[in-house]
């Protein structure tokens, strides 16, 4: 994937759901992962965003048509960030052994997961408990 400095494409309908400029987000569109904010994008955030680069394969018509149901759909969205969360906890999990990091990195992640950005989707302890046993 390419990381590019840039706003990605439908972003004032993205902020227009999620409320999101000016903020540290980065977005999947692709093969690309646009980072207007210069977001440090460690190895575990790359994962998360390769797990939406699949989800989204195909033309420029159908990403478009993923982010359009993104947007408007709140279990689709569910549906397409529960796996990216796995695989960034994941990663993290291989990664680092001491069991408070992986809690302290867990709880991140499903507080992030839990938070407005993705629109209130699930209860931070539902995210917890999805991103550890799916």
């Amino acid at each position: 994937m390419i990381i590019k400095l840039e706003i990605p494409p439908m972003y004032e309908e993205i902020d227009k759901a999620f409320n999101i400029k000016g903020k540290p987000v980065i977005f999947t569109w692709g093969n690309f992962i646009y980072n207007p904010e210069k977001v440090k994008v460690t190895r575990e955030l790359y994962l998360h965003e390769e797990v939406h680069s699949e989800q989204q394969k195909g033309t420029e018509l159908d990403i478009a048509l993923w982010w359009g149901e993104y947007i408007k759909n709140p279990q689709f969205r569910l549906d397409m960030e529960l796996p990216a969360h796995r695989a960034e906890y994941g990663a993290y999990f291989k990664r680092h052994g001491g069991q408070r990091a992986r809690t302290n990195y867990l709880n991140f992640v499903a507080q992030r997961l839990s938070s407005a950005l993705y629109g209130n989707l699930i209860s931070f302890e539902k995210a917890r408990e999805r991103i550890i046993i799916g």
